[in-house]
């Protein structure tokens, strides 16, 4: 009777409708912690330029110099931890569903790398769209997930 119920039971995490629970759990939360820690960079931004205001040389300097060194750090980060997390992802991605095996492109390391990015490439105040980025950070989670749901039975196995 046990072995049935820890059967029924594994089966039923199995099913579709929980992984896509979870993984719009999963992709709501990083997309609040992404506007949140880039809400509040843009704040510190402000606050920087308002506290510099007698001097204008320091304000314009302030204002310049904070996304540059935001965007940099995006860059330099990305390429370090994770090249291929460059980009929106988008056009690899379809190239990934055409069939086509791409090496570390849908790793935890590339997910950190872009989420760390685009949080930096948002809080520096730069028209940067987060929709194209997000379908490469959503898939990442999908397979992640899909390898964690493995563990019971369905079509993760």
């Amino acid at each position: 009777c046990a072995r049935r119920i820890q059967k029924y039971v594994t089966k039923k995490f199995g099913e579709d409708w929980i992984f896509l629970i979870l993984l719009g759990l999963v992709m709501a939360l990083v997309s609040w912690g992404m506007d949140y820690a880039s809400a509040k960079s843009l704040q510190a931004y402000k606050w920087m330029y308002r506290e510099l205001h007698p001097n204008v040389a320091m304000q314009y300097l302030a204002w310049v110099t904070y996304p540059l060194v935001l965007i940099l750090f995006a860059a330099i980060f990305c390429h370090l931890v994770s090249p291929q997390a460059v980009g929106s992802g988008i056009p690899e991605l379809k190239t990934i569903m055409r069939g086509v095996v791409l090496k570390e492109y849908l790793t935890l390391k590339a997910f950190v790398a872009k989420v760390v990015g685009l949080t930096a490439g948002l809080g520096s105040g730069m028209p940067v769209g987060k929709e194209g980025p997000f379908v490469h950070i959503a898939s990442i989670c999908a397979a992640v997930l899909s390898k964690f749901m493995s563990i019971f039975c369905g079509v993760y196995e």
